[in-house]
């Protein structure tokens, strides 16, 4: 109704021909387009992207592991933008927390894990002396915790 022509290019270049291409699945296209959306910071798309994800086979808890992931790499304000547009589409499709990736283990503090300074003091001259060497000179120690 506004663009015609846009119309035409959209479903005969990108439709009709780069989703069809034999070479990459249409699910492994999803991961590719959902990914450089969410990077770009391009939430005008997603809505209709994540949802042809899932409907590519995308797993719900694979969604949530890309919007982590690439969270790492094309910062959090990217992620949180595409999180408040998936929890949406999650809701409408009633998906659950039952279906999404577990919140991992939380860890033991370093003294409780590692209760020996000694070994925790070697561990890090031994692993981190060649590139960080302020970690070897002031090492972490129960009389600082």
């Amino acid at each position: 109704m506004v663009s015609p022509v846009l119309e035409k290019y959209t479903l005969n270049s990108i439709v009709n021909d780069l989703w069809k291409r034999p070479d990459l699945s249409a699910r492994d296209r999803s991961i590719i387009t959902v990914s450089a959306l969410i990077a770009r910071g391009q939430t005008i798309a997603m809505l209709h992207y994540f949802n042809m994800a899932l409907d590519n086979g995308l797993k719900p808890s694979e969604v949530s592991e890309i919007v982590t992931h690439v969270a790492f790499y094309a910062g959090c304000p990217n992620a949180f933008a595409a999180v408040d547009i998936v929890k949406d589409i999650l809701a409408q499709r009633g998906i659950g927390a039952d279906q999404l990736p577990e919140v991992s283990p939380e860890l033991l503090p370093l003294a409780q894990a590692v209760p020996d300074e000694e070994i925790r003091i070697a561990f890090t001259r031994q692993n981190f002396s060649p590139v960080c060497p302020g970690l070897v000179k002031f090492p972490y120690s129960r009389s600082r915790a």
